[in-house]
């Protein structure tokens, strides 16, 4: 059996052997994961004194932030392995990159997920992950990008021609685009809107809907079974003097209800109430009207 360790050597501790000495804390402390090797010698045998069997499991790749995509497309051939030709260039340009990103979130095909102590992650989102699934893999590889800098490059040699890589460009796309409509498996590239949660009334999605115009927002049942409140509902306003939150709306879709503190009408005070969603109807259609009550249960209305 053969057993193998992995770890690192300095050379030359630099600017590490200072903050060493004021942090009073040594090289060799910094764990397991990133342990420092002893002196060693070609052909030397080491004693075991100790030997565990530990169980872990491999991690997938962390998620790209923007900053860390960026950087990733600037050096996009580094792991090819002909990737040099990419050297100083990688996948598009300075200029282009951001544009690129940017390009992601206008489709729909990614969106930023907060993370603790960044700006945001970069995950793919229903119709992203459809894009995926589609594509062939040699169209948003790193390497087309390489072998096609390479074709460019041997033009400007004079060791291949204009017409030749154009030739092979457009059976290459023809071949490709044939796959991605030949594709098997369910994929859909249709925007998913995402859900707020379960309509009360009906258990289906509830979605939620933004009218910049009358600055009020509104969640509706995806069934159309009637549900459907506004954060700016008078019934609430009125009596709260206030529109109502994005998680207050939230409640009110998972419990049905709320509790707020409401303004007395001679304007001394306040008072809690619980303000109820029920099935209602409007022009012989299903829709969603309120039910109050007081707090302390000893008034309704």
């Amino acid at each position: 059996m053969i057993f193998s360790a992995t770890g690192r050597k300095p050379i030359d501790l630099g600017w590490k052997a200072v903050q060493e000495r004021l942090s009073g804390k040594d090289s060799e402390d910094e764990g397991e994961d990133d342990q420092i090797f002893p002196e060693l010698n070609v052909g030397q045998v080491l004693n075991l004194s100790k030997l565990e069997v530990a169980a872990k499991k491999t991690a997938p790749p962390k998620l790209h932030t923007e900053a860390t995509l960026l950087t990733a497309m600037e050096n996009a051939g580094a792991t090819l392995s002909n990737g040099a030709i990419l050297k100083g260039k990688g996948i598009g340009t300075q200029a282009t990159r951001a544009e690129h990103i940017k390009g992601l979130f206008d489709s729909g095909y990614a969106e930023l997920k907060k993370g603790k102590g960044s700006n945001g992650y970069i995950v793919p989102t229903p119709k992203g992950l459809s894009l995926i699934k589609v594509l062939p893999p040699e169209l948003y590889s790193p390497r087309i990008t390489a072998d096609w800098e390479e074709r460019i490059a041997q033009i400007a040699e004079g060791k291949a021609t204009e017409d030749e890589f154009m030739t092979e460009f457009k059976e290459f796309i023809v071949t490709e685009v044939d796959k991605v409509k030949n594709a098997e498996g369910n994929v859909s590239f249709k925007g998913e809107k995402p859900s707020y949660g379960k309509c009360p009334f009906c258990g289906a999605d509830v979605y939620r809907y933004e009218n910049k115009e009358k600055n009020n927002i509104s969640y509706y049942c995806k069934d159309k079974c009637g549900f459907s409140i506004s954060n700016d509902s008078p019934y609430i306003v009125n009596r709260t003097g206030k529109k109502l939150t994005e998680t207050q709306c939230k409640q009110i879709i998972s419990k049905g209800s709320v509790k707020l503190e409401c303004r007395r009408k001679s304007g001394d005070g306040t008072y809690s109430g619980i303000f109820k969603v029920k099935k209602s109807e409007w022009n012989g259609k299903p829709s969603a009207g309120w039910k109050f009550e007081f707090a302390d249960n000893k008034k309704k209305n």
